[in-house]
């Protein structure tokens, strides 16, 4: 299949030259104005545009100008007999020339050019369908993590209804932050995956762990149990990532922690941020509400934890965001008993 070439030119004189020249190897397709012209990149998919610049109406690179939003990929030339280095430039370095020829040109320099453009023209062409094909690997894969943790989220809540309500609270706290932070849609999904997939690991057990008490041989129950479904996920390619932000939730910002003593921003952002929340949570929220911690006194203790548990800049933000939770849980609080007050005086 040939290359389709548009040229636009309002001398037709230049256009049968034009069309004598090129019209062996490639499709051309004649244009007497800019307008014309317009209309035809409408209806057709054209691989290259010469064009005059000096013509009545519309210039070639006010023409091109207007023809790269109709049709972008398309690569564009324009033809010049009088120097205009400004217009030039800026039109090459906007994007909207691709090149530019001077009259009178000579055809077997001019062959060469149409053919490196062409050239130009399939390079473009192969980023943008690596690009797309990239983009559709992207989010399958984001599609199947999604899955994945709409399945384990069931899962847990199944398993561990109590498990379940306070993931989704660490989730809702994990995402606020995430976005305060400005991590991408990619990003925030395998946060959300690994705070699910660590919730129904450690699960299970805390009944008993009630009953038994924080004995020796329990605590290494748990561990056992929970290194036996890291394992077992570890070996799904999707989840390596997330395998191993999850592991880190025990590493602490100082290198103390484990399994790994890892340390700073080697350890991962979803690690970094769901171990923050997590102890937040534990700490505002505990199975027992006998041992609750009021918000002022959690967050002491996260801001105390700064710089040797956590993040001292994921901490600052996750301290902000709680405030502005509570505040604008205690504005709620007043609407609801004005409004109490009002239907009760009615």
């Amino acid at each position: 299949m040939k290359y389709k070439i548009l040229i636009v030119d309002d001398e037709k004189a230049n256009l049968r030259l034009l069309d004598r020249v090129l019209s062996t190897d490639y499709e051309v397709v004649l244009a007497e104005s800019g307008a014309e012209a317009l209309e035809i990149l409408v209806r057709d998919s054209i691989a290259l545009i010469i064009t005059d610049q000096r013509m009545p109406g519309m210039t070639g690179i006010d023409f091109l100008k207007r023809a790269a939003s109709i049709a972008p990929n398309s690569v564009r030339i324009v033809v010049t007999g009088y120097t205009d280095a400004d217009a030039l430039v800026e039109s090459i370095n906007s994007g909207a020339v691709y090149k530019y020829v001077t009259k009178p040109w000579i055809n077997s320099d001019l062959k060469v050019t149409v053919h490196r453009a062409l050239q130009h023209f399939e390079v473009l062409r192969a980023q943008r369908n690596l690009q797309e094909r990239y983009t559709k690997v992207l989010n399958e894969v984001d599609e199947a993590r999604s899955s994945f943790r709409n399945l384990i989220s069931a899962l847990l809540q199944l398993q561990d209804p109590a498990a379940y309500q306070r993931a989704v609270r660490v989730n809702e706290m994990a995402i606020d932050l995430a976005q305060i932070m400005e991590l991408s849609r990619a990003e925030i999904e395998k946060l959300q995956l690994a705070i699910y997939v660590r919730a129904i690991l450690i699960s299970g057990d805390r009944a008993s762990s009630n009953a038994i008490g924080n004995s020796i041989d329990h605590a290494l129950r748990e561990v056992r149990r929970f290194e036996s479904g890291i394992q077992v996920i570890s070996d799904i390619p999707l989840l390596h990532e997330v395998v191993s932000s999850v592991r880190q939730f025990t590493e602490k910002y100082d290198g103390s922690g484990y399994p790994c003593q890892l340390f700073g921003e080697s350890i991962s952002m979803a690690a970094r941020i769901g171990s923050i929340v997590t102890a937040y949570d534990e700490l505002a929220f505990p199975a027992h509400e006998s041992a609750r911690t009021q918000t002022d006194d959690a967050i002491e203790i996260i801001q105390n934890a700064a710089g040797t548990v956590f993040d001292p800049m994921i901490v600052d933000v996750f301290c902000s965001l709680i405030d502005a939770r509570d505040e604008a849980s205690s504005h709620q609080d007043l609407d609801r008993v004005l409004t109490e007050s009002v239907i009760a005086v009615v």
